[in-house]
């Protein structure tokens, strides 16, 4: 008496059943980029010898210089400006794919519009690492997971950059960046939590240069 058959016995019987194909896709996770809303696209005069732009920007305002008058008398302690700058080097990026006419043919999803869709999301996950990478990484230094760094040498960020720009909660801003940062990493988890004035100045920031937070 032969075997009970099934689906996997006789083993020809998996030649009989077929995979139905939906050409629907599913929707792919997407991460949820915020970031680069907060830059702006700047143009470079073409064929000036220019590679980079350097942008400039004053202190924040302090309080501290403010004080009473007397008319007809200088004040003893005179108020500064400082003005700090990042340089920002052109560089190009992107990604490379090939498709062949027969691929084109038959494939049974439109393979172009699959590229150029996921090839976008990747650019725009790219930018986002582009962004934080410009505001604090070391330039042309790699990550310490060994991932290089999309910041070419020559570019200034706020690591090594060691103006008055620089803020590490709870330590006073020596003007040496690495200093006050190693001074940082040794704090007391406690020492480094978010301040009411510090947590104002973020919202009115991201309220002068995003317009709106949802």
């Amino acid at each position: 008496m032969g075997n009970m058959i099934t689906t996997g016995n006789p083993a020809d019987f998996t030649n009989r059943v077929l995979s139905y194909y939906n050409k629907q896709l599913l929707q792919a996770l997407q991460l949820n980029l915020r970031l680069t809303n907060y830059g702006r696209a700047q143009a470079v005069p073409k064929s000036t010898g220019f590679n980079g732009i350097r942008f400039f920007r004053p202190r924040k305002a302090n309080r501290a210089g403010v004080q009473a008058l007397t008319e007809g008398t200088v004040p003893a302690n005179l108020t500064e400006v400082a003005v700090g700058y990042i340089d920002i080097k052109l560089k190009q990026r992107g990604a490379l794919s090939k498709i062949t006419d027969v691929v084109t043919a038959t494939d049974l999803l439109d393979t172009l519009d699959v590229y150029s869709k996921t090839l976008g999301a990747d650019a725009a996950l790219d930018l986002e690492s582009v962004c934080w990478h410009a505001i604090c990484s070391k330039a042309n230094t790699n990550d310490a997971d060994g991932t290089a760094n999309p910041i070419p040498s020559g570019q200034t960020t706020l690591n090594g950059s060691n103006t008055m720009f620089e803020r590490f909660a709870g330590v006073a801003n020596t003007l040496n960046s690495a200093n006050d940062y190693n001074t940082f990493r040794a704090q007391a988890v406690t020492a480094g939590k978010i301040t009411r004035a510090a947590h104002i100045g973020a919202v009115t920031q991201l309220r002068n240069m995003a317009g709106s937070i949802r």
